[in-house]
Formats: C-alpha cells, structure tokens, sequence
C-alpha cells in the first residue's frame, strides 16, 4: 500500500523511541518481546494506527507509526505500554515498578523522510553491533517482512509507488 504524499496531510507519521523509567530492561525473556507484539497488533486494530516498522530491545523500542493525529499516536501507545507493564509486574513481583514512560518523538513530514526512517529503525541492530545482518535480529520488522511474520502488523508499503 502506497502512503503517498496524500496520507501526510490528513495523518501524523512519527519515530518513537520509548526506554523504561529508570532505564531497567523492558524485555527480558523470548515470551516477553511475544508477548509485547500481540499486543502492539490488538491495540493497532483498536486505534486504527499504522505500523511501519519497529524494533525491540532489551532496554529500548524503536516504532515509526502512523495515526489520524498526535493524541491518537499517543493513546495507543499509552495503553499499549500500561497493558505490557500490568502483565509483567503480575508475572514477576521483582518488575512491578517497570513503566515504559521515557520517549523521544520525530515528526515525519514526508514520504522520503518516512521511508529514510524505515530503514534506519530495521538496520539499527547491525549499526549498534547486536547482529551482522538485519535479518538475524529476530525482534525487529525487517526479520518479519523476511520471514513473513507482518500479517495484520505491519504496513506493507513500496516507496517507489
């Protein structure tokens, strides 16, 4: 689905970088980066927001979204960020203080710039050293396109249409 020059009038595209308060781990275990998809794809359809890519860390999340505006973006991850930190605390009493709360948030305002983003977001675990290929990082959105796993995830998206 092409986003096109159209959707940014009517829509907000953003990066999001969120780290957990007090800079512990978000992710600790295999179920837990599952766990925070399922959810990341519940309240996608609930919000009508746009997955473009993402990237999970252990300490970090790395998300390009799109939604009809600011607030919108901004609910969904809310909501999305309480509901993973309420299951983890009930899990693990030790983690019951963990909150996703610390985020730096990039306008993008335009197609190039949105695609530019993509990229940065997929091939970051190669630049930071984790992996030497982007396809071996298993929790980011340029393993799912490759392996299938973006189904009702992620945009699909050809920038050159």
């Amino acid at each position: 689905m092409a986003v096109g020059t159209e959707y940014f009038y009517h829509n907000t595209c953003l990066l999001i970088i969120q780290r957990a308060f007090g800079a512990p781990k978000i992710f600790l275990t295999q179920g837990e980066y599952d766990f925070y998809l399922r959810l990341m794809k519940q309240y996608k359809s609930m919000y009508q927001v746009r997955i473009f890519s993402f990237c999970l860390f252990p300490a970090s999340i790395y998300l390009v979204i799109g939604a009809a505006d600011f607030k919108t973006a901004c609910n969904f991850l809310e909501v999305l960020n309480q509901a993973y930190c309420a299951a983890v605390a009930c899990r693990e009493s030790d983690r019951s203080d963990l909150q996703i709360q610390r985020s730096r948030i990039l306008v993008i305002e335009d197609e190039p710039s949105l695609f530019d983003l993509v990229s940065f977001v997929e091939t970051f675990p190669v630049k930071r050293g984790d992996v030497p290929r982007e396809e071996d990082y298993l929790w980011s959105s340029f393993s799912f396109r490759l392996k299938g796993g973006a189904d009702a995830l992620l945009e699909t998206w050809d920038p050159n249409i």
